[in-house]
């Protein structure tokens, strides 16, 4: 069964929020090639690049990711799509906006 994280990521315009619909299916590796950005390596050869507004030392981002994927496999069947809330964002009490959320994701 096909599974997802859905992650916050800034629309085109660089100001409201939108989630991103991520495969967390056939993955191969997850790194953390630079300080703002996380790899998702699949089987295929594709590769999912999560862009941070912030820097974290490594391997951070990759363990923040890591935890994400083995939380959402690790729910019943029922559950396609988990809800994953990046490192260092945060939901706006006010407005319901995440607030940091990544900068961009990059499917290749």
């Amino acid at each position: 069964m096909e599974k997802f994280l859905s992650i916050p990521v800034l629309d085109a315009g660089g100001t409201l929020n939108q989630n991103q619909l991520v495969s967390i299916t056939g993955i191969k590796t997850i790194g953390q090639p630079t300080t703002t950005t996380a790899s998702i390596n699949y089987l295929d050869g594709e590769v999912t690049t999560l862009t941070w507004p912030t820097a974290y030392a490594s391997p951070k981002l990759k363990i923040d990711v890591q935890n994400a994927v083995v939380s959402a496999l690790k729910a019943g069947w029922t559950t396609v799509t988990a809800s994953y809330l990046p490192k260092g964002a945060t939901v706006s009490s006010y407005s319901g906006l995440v607030v940091n959320p990544l900068s961009t994701i990059a499917i290749a």
